[in-house]
This record gives structure tokens, sequence and C-alpha cells, in this order.
């Protein structure tokens, strides 16, 4: 009788330790080996990993600040079948510092919401009955494809799919306190990209009414702009494409005027220019009689 009551002691004691549902674990649980952080593009950081022996469905990306003491969960990515991972965030501020871990998930391990869906319009919107517990978000697939995550306390979720056919719409519940372990996995840091600001180096006469501008290379620059004064007021001298195009000509200066030139480096970033910083006073020529 006892060796029974040892041996169904022994068994209690496997099954908490191999069947209690982790859920999300942490990268060094798993072996997700964080590789590298970089910036090269104005409000973006790359964040890239390698994956463990473990088949993941999503990945956690979780982020903080450096004056945070905890993380914040940014994003949820769909975990491709490949050994490498990387994830683009696109919601940062320039030169200042972050630090990244990653989590992984398998759907199974969470609860997949019942509910009814309607197509109108080309719109399809699901509901379901919020489940007991605290929800921190929910996971929504379409035809088993991850298109993204929804705030916990919603139940219902609409997105555009554009075609006759109902498609299966399938949403998991993400439970606040699975996320209790996030901040074991390991971590990287990076400094978020800002465009350095270009010097002009120098500024000399090269010809009759024409002067030589030259500055330094801003890294990831895709051109520069060059600016000249004779007052206080600054006005465009030209436009420059390529991060190690450093020079250019003024050929309109005057005899018997100061001048004053500056540069800004520029990077196309979402469609939009971002521009460096600038120096507001400017290098001098004067252009002798």
């Amino acid at each position: 009788m006892k060796i029974i009551k040892r041996n169904l002691l022994l068994l209690l004691v496997l099954c908490s330790i191999f069947f209690v549902n982790p859920i999300l674990v942490s990268a060094k649980e798993t072996n997700i080996k964080l590789i590298k952080a970089t910036s090269t593009k104005y409000g973006t950081i790359k964040v890239t990993w390698k994956n463990g022996t473990k088949d993941w469905d999503i990945y956690a990306i979780f982020r903080k600040e450096k004056s945070e003491t905890t993380y914040t969960l940014i994003d949820f990515m769909d975990a491709e079948k490949t050994k490498r991972q990387s994830y683009i965030d696109k919601s940062v501020k320039a030169n200042s510092n972050y630090t990244y871990t990653v989590a992984g998930i398998k759907k199974k391990d969470l609860s997949r919401m019942l509910g009814s869906s309607i197509l109108m319009s080309g719109y399809v919107t699901k509901t379901w009955t919020k489940p007991k517990g605290n929800i921190k978000c929910y996971l929504v697939y379409c035809n088993d494809k991850f298109i993204g995550f929804i705030n916990g306390n919603q139940t219902s979720v609409k997105y555009y799919y554009g075609r006759s056919d109902i498609p299966s719409t399938d949403v998991y519940a993400v439970p606040s306190k699975i996320f209790k372990d996030y901040d074991k996995a390991g971590s990287i840091s990076v400094k978020s990209f800002s465009l350095k600001t270009p010097e002009i180096t120098s500024v000399s006469l090269v010809g009759s009414g024409k002067a030589l501008i030259k500055w330094t290379r801003t890294p990831a620059a895709d051109g520069y702009l060059i600016y000249r004064r004779t007052g206080t007021k600054w006005s465009g001298v030209a436009s420059v494409e390529g991060e190690n195009q450093l020079y250019c000509y003024d050929e309109k200066v005057a005899a018997n005027t100061t001048y004053y030139y500056t540069v800004k480096a520029y990077q196309k970033a979402d469609g939009k220019q971002i521009y460096s910083k600038w120096n507001a006073t400017g290098k001098k020529l004067l252009f002798p009689m």
C-alpha cells in the first residue's frame, strides 16, 4: 500500500511538471537566441533572433525604453517555419535607447473563442462572449493566417476581406497571467537611428563667380541640402543625392560679398523626408574684388 501511495505521489509530481500549461515561454527557456538589433532608418529598429528547436505559431515582441523598468507588449508576429526571424519596430523615437525581448506561443495552448461571423460589403465581423479571467488581448486569424491582435476588452472584431465567401475567422484569447515570465527572456538593446549633422569642411573660390563647398559624410543619408546666406535669411544652393556625394558648386557668387554656407542631410522614410540638424551659423566665405 505504501509503495502504491509513493508511486501515486510520484505520478502527481510528474504531471505537475509536464502538464502545467506554460502557454508563453521566454527566450531563455526555449533557446530563442536574440542575435542583433539595428537602426539604420529613421523611426525604425530591426530585431533579429534565431529560433531554437521548437516550432512556434506566434512570437510576442516586448520593448522598454531606457527610463522604463518593465517591458511593454508591442506586437505579435506570425512565426514562419524558418530558423531565423526578425521584426521591424516602426514606432520608435529618434536617438532613444530601447531594449527588446521575444517569446514564443503555440495556438493549441490558447482558448479559441466560439461565436458568430457575418459578411457585409466585404467586411467580416465576428462576435463572441468574453471568457472568465483577465484577458490581455485576442489573436485574430483569417483562414488560418494571422492578421493581427486586438485589446482584451473587446468582444468583436471587424476586418476587410473583400470576397463573397465567408472565411474561417478564429479568435484566440491571451490571458494576462501568461506574461508573468516574459522578463526572464534574453534581451538586446539598441539606440534608435538619428541622422548625424554634417559639417561644412571648406568653402573655396575655384573660378570667376564660382565656389566649391565640401562637407562631412552622414551615414545612411540619401542626400544633402546646401544653403547660403548673406544676411539672416538662408536660401537653397543645391540638392545632391547619395551618402558619399560630399561637395557641390555655387556658381552665382558676387564680388565683394560675404557668404555663409551650411548643409543638412536627409533620408527618405515611409514617403517622407527626414532631416538632420544643421549649423545655424554657417561657414564663412569672403568673395574679394
